[in-house]
């Protein structure tokens, strides 16, 4: 299999939480109950955000450089909590953006939309988040069949880090440990850090750190996905 940086970046992505992300000041959706808290994303009709992915590649058998992919989300529509998102990103190379079109439930699962398939060769999946209230420290797992992504299968483990400040903002903290295999005994591992909004339950920011061994090599990564 050929090397290439779309191999590590979209290994990356698979685990990353590419939920639409916006700001609205509604209803808390990280919220306490059950003892827990409830994960949730609140969409609303209308909303545009944009979002950077970085990503930084090295030991590879030539230099990677530097690749920088923006994305603006806009919500379409909201029915019965199911959102419509637009994604418009424009990769390196690309004269036009792409656009891809895709439904979402409150949990960030991908329920339907003309996109799916485009994203999954990107290995742009998404998190599930969890079905009930999770503790602090509690953890849930989500695994990945990617045969469009030259048949990576991933499995990421979540862990409700708790609520804190940042710049003013209250967000929920969620880590993540990556653990995958892929074509010709490739391994993949990793671990990251997920940053929601407490107020709507949406995405502020993701960082993560690949290593992917495979052909007798191991490339590394690092990947941060950050609205702007």
């Amino acid at each position: 299999m050929k090397i290439t940086t779309w191999t590590i970046v979209g290994a990356g992505l698979c685990a990353m939480a590419w939920t639409a992300t916006s700001f609205a000041p509604a209803q808390a959706q990280v919220a306490a109950q059950g003892g827990g808290f409830l994960l949730r994303t609140k969409y609303t009709k209308g909303q545009s955000f944009k979002y950077k992915m970085t990503t930084t590649v090295t030991g590879g058998p030539s230099k990677m450089p530097p690749m920088e992919i923006p994305m603006t989300i806009k919500v379409k529509d909201v029915k019965n909590g199911i959102a419509t998102l637009t994604y418009s990103m424009k990769t390196p190379g690309q004269s036009t953006p792409s656009n891809i079109e895709v439904k979402v439930d409150p949990r960030g699962k991908m329920v339907g939309g003309s996109g799916i398939e485009a994203l999954q060769g990107m290995g742009a999946m998404g998190a599930t988040l969890p079905e009930k209230p999770v503790r602090i420290g509690q953890t849930w797992t989500q695994t990945i069949d990617n045969p469009a992504m030259q048949g990576m299968k991933l499995t990421t483990t979540y862990k409700f880090n708790g609520l804190k400040n940042v710049r003013g903002a209250q967000v929920a903290e969620i880590g993540m440990t990556i653990k995958g295999t892929g074509p010709q005994n490739m391994t993949m591992s990793g671990s990251g850090t997920m940053i929601l909004l407490a107020s709507d339950g949406t995405m502020r920011s993701t960082s993560m750190s690949m290593d992917m061994k495979m052909q007798g090599m191991t490339l590394k990564s690092t990947t941060t996905f950050a609205r702007t």
